[in-house]
């Protein structure tokens, strides 16, 4: 099998044993939390060392990997081993015995042949004598440091034995302890460290032993390395973000660094300084200037100084050192969020299942911090529990809920995040995803009848709702309308989007739509649309003839409702009375007869009527035309007339009755006398007038007024009388 494919089999392997491990673990205990490790350090103590490894970098890597774990509840312990057990220690209290830990490291020494298998096998023991004695509930780990060479005693030395020889027998060494380890692996991850300085480094083997067991390999040669490998081992196992800061050469005064601190959800932050020399002044100021609070820890050997921060503040810390001029110093920094990724249980619906998740503190409190969820996307991995087919999906950057279509069955999911650093597995979910119900059938309302007008309501719209019955998962609906002779008389479309039929009328008519409608499950339904388009200008036209009617009917009752006079009203007795100055044939008394029919007439009207006497009265009014002309007569009552009279600035007219006025009511029993008097020119002051009499027929009003009258030639005349009957009141 290929090692990277059993690689990946393992670490996932790994990954359900460490959530199941630290699930026990919190049940079981208080107080240890995800960053507590329990790591193994098996060290290559055999002479090639002193080759490979000459300035003991392997014991520098171990110390500063317990340094990294300041502040936890982690234990470590190790292995020292050549082709004998030289040294062992089991797993520590770090909080207690770090010191004494790393001192004891420190003094190691390079001698022996070599025996990685066992050295490996050691480790596990421990392993299992603290799983026996229920005590291993934080997260394993095994740090391999060595050159990979395998050299056993009687294998001779190079020159003694030969080279072909001692090459088999390392190859069967290296296949005995794959095969152990494939076959007896307890899901351990084992990281790698090969040194490499005289270039004898077996990398095939180092890499082999990792890829087995889920861990990792590194190779170095140089001190300055370490950091990064040792950052890159503890965030693997804690998830934990790295970071390097600068590597940079030391001038031999004081020196700053700046620290950047980028959220607020940071617990524990480890700045690390590699050198070759020692360095000194150490001072760490935090973002507003003044004193950090920090704990540091120094390599016995003086080669690394680390400063741990617990919840540092957001912002720009500053870190100052002074070393020693020509060396170079790398700075790194490692920060460790102690939170989890919560899985929350997926709710699920027909065919579909909606995930969600969340970071929580180690209180439990759900983090809200934008800068730091926003760089987050975790993967969910869901198995199928009957088929074993593996999906996975990832959410977006700061998105918290994904709903994702799914086919019927049991279910496992968890998360998986590895975003900026940060490196997180969830807890695990089983659920069940049901079966989407039969489709709803599409049933019918009924047809729909439409009245539509060619002018007033040219445009439709009819909801799909109120025609036929549906469910949401019959959407989207299609609906197509069969082409027939409607189409001459309208438009039609469906809108889709809001489920609406348009209809539009061209002209009228009568139109019967046969409509098809079909859902996304093949379901279909016909129903009809009947339309009745009527011409708009019907009621127009209706219109103005009904207008016409009713103005027909006014002038009508207007007619019949309109005064007229009656007997003897009907007829007007007029006398006149001109003054000498007036040279005209004196004009008869006459009694005029007024129209019955509606409406008014002038005085020049009503003489012109009356052919018998038109002649005289019309030469008499020659000289005051605008009075004849002026002057109207029109019935108020059946019994009463109105009379208007004009008025001219060059005469002056008065009326006996309503004195300062220019309109006389004239009833059955009453008359009236105008004068029109006008300044003659004959000489100064003479004055002459026309008098005029006005009534009616009645002889005894009109008699009263048969006053002598000046014919206009000095003549004096009686009224005439008229003995008819009819003619009077």
């Amino acid at each position: 099998m290929d090692l990277r494919i059993l690689k990946s089999m393992t670490a996932l392997v790994l990954v359900v044993f460490m959530f199941f491990g630290a699930a026990a673990h919190l049940e079981a205990s208080e107080g240890i939390g995800q960053f507590d490790l329990d790591v193994i350090f098996v060290i290559d103590g055999s002479g090639s060392m002193n080759f490979a490894d000459p300035d003991g970098l392997a014991k520098v890597a171990a110390n500063l990997f317990i340094d990294m774990n300041e502040g936890t509840d982690s234990r470590a312990g190790y292995v020292l081993y050549s082709h004998v057990i030289r040294e062992q220690r089991d797993l520590t209290d770090l909080v207690s015995f770090s010191r004494d830990i790393k001192n004891s490291i420190s003094g190691f020494t390079y001698s022996g042949w070599t025996d990685i298998d066992l050295g490996l096998r050691t480790a596990f023991e421990m392993f299992e004598r603290e799983a026996a004695q229920g005590t291993n509930v934080r997260q394993p780990a095994i740090i391999l440091l060595s050159d990979g060479n395998v050299h056993m005693p009687g294998w001779g030395v190079e020159g003694e034995t030969p080279s072909d020889q001692i090459a088999l027998m390392r190859q069967a060494a290296h296949t005995n302890l794959i095969s152990d380890l494939q076959a007896n692996n307890p899901d351990i991850p084992i990281f790698t460290i090969g040194f490499n300085f005289d270039g004898t480094l077996d990398m095939d083997l180092m890499t082999s032993i990792a890829d087995i067991t889920g861990g990792d390999v590194f190779e170095t040669s140089d001190a300055a390395d370490l950091p990064s490998i040792l950052r890159e081992i503890y965030t693997q196992l804690t998830g934990a973000r790295s970071t390097n800061i600068l590597v940079y050469p030391v001038t031999g005064l004081p020196q700053s660094v700046t620290i950047p601190i980028t959220d607020n959800s940071i617990h524990r932050a480890i700045i690390t300084i590699m050198s070759s020399q020692s360095i000194s002044d150490i001072s760490l100021a935090n973002p507003a200037g003044g004193a950090g609070d920090y704990v540091v820890n120094t390599d016995p050997s003086g080669i690394y100084t680390v400063l741990t921060v617990m919840q540092p503040e957001i912002g720009n810390w500053t870190l100052t050192f002074t070393g020693t001029e020509g060396d170079t110093v790398s700075v790194d920094l490692i920060s460790i969020y102690d939170m989890s990724l919560v899985f929350d249980l997926p709710r699920t619906s027909p065919l579909e299942a909606e995930f969600s998740w969340r970071m929580e503190d180690e209180m439990g409190i759900a983090i809200t911090d934008e800068n730091l969820i926003s760089q987050l996307a975790p993967i969910i991995r869901i198995t199928n529990i009957e088929t074993g087919e593996v999906t996975a999906a990832a959410f977006s950057f700061g998105q918290m809920e994904m709903t994702l279509p799914m086919e019927a069955g049991v279910f496992t999911a968890y998360l998986e995040l590895d975003d900026h650093g940060i490196v997180r597995t969830s807890n695990i979910h089983q659920f069940e995803v049901t079966a989407a119900p039969p489709p709803t059938p599409l049933l019918g309302m009924g047809d729909v009848s439409v009245t539509m007008w060619t002018i007033f309501s040219p445009e439709r719209s009819i909801a799909l709702n109120e025609v036929i019955n549906f469910t949401q998962e019959n959407r989207p609906i299609e609906v197509v309308a069969d082409f027939g002779p409607w189409i001459s008389h309208l438009e039609w479309e469906y809108i889709s989007a809001v489920e609406l039929i348009n209809l539009r009328a061209t002209s009228a008519g009568s139109a019967e739509i046969r409509v098809i409608a079909m859902d996304v499950h093949g379901n279909e339904i016909v129903f009809f649309v009947v339309v009745n388009i009527i011409s708009g200008w019907i009621p127009i036209i209706a219109g103005i003839v009904l207008l016409l009617l009713v103005a027909a009917l006014v002038v009508i009752l207007k007619i019949i409702n309109k005064p007229r006079l009656s007997d003897p009203m009907s007829k007007l007795y007029i006398k006149m009375s001109l003054p000498a100055s007036v040279h005209a044939e004196y004009p008869p008394e006459a009694a005029l007869a007024l129209p019955r029919v509606k409406g008014k007439k002038t005085l020049r009207a009503l003489i012109a009527d009356n052919i018998a006497v038109s002649e005289p009265y019309r030469i008499a009014f020659e000289s005051i035309a605008w009075f004849a002309d002026g002057t109207t007569l029109s019935a108020k009552t059946k019994s009463q007339l109105e009379i208007k009279v004009p008025q001219d600035p060059r005469f002056t007219v008065k009326i006996d009755k309503n004195t300062g006025r220019d309109t006389v009511l004239l009833d059955k029993n009453s008359g009236t006398e105008i004068r029109i008097g006008f300044n003659s020119g004959g000489g100064y002051g003479e004055y002459d007038e026309y008098i005029i009499n006005l009534g009616n027929t009645d002889g005894g009003n009109m008699h009263n007024m048969a006053a002598p009258m000046d014919d206009g030639w000095g003549m004096q005349q009686t009224p005439q009388q008229t003995n008819s009957s009819d003619d009077f009141w």
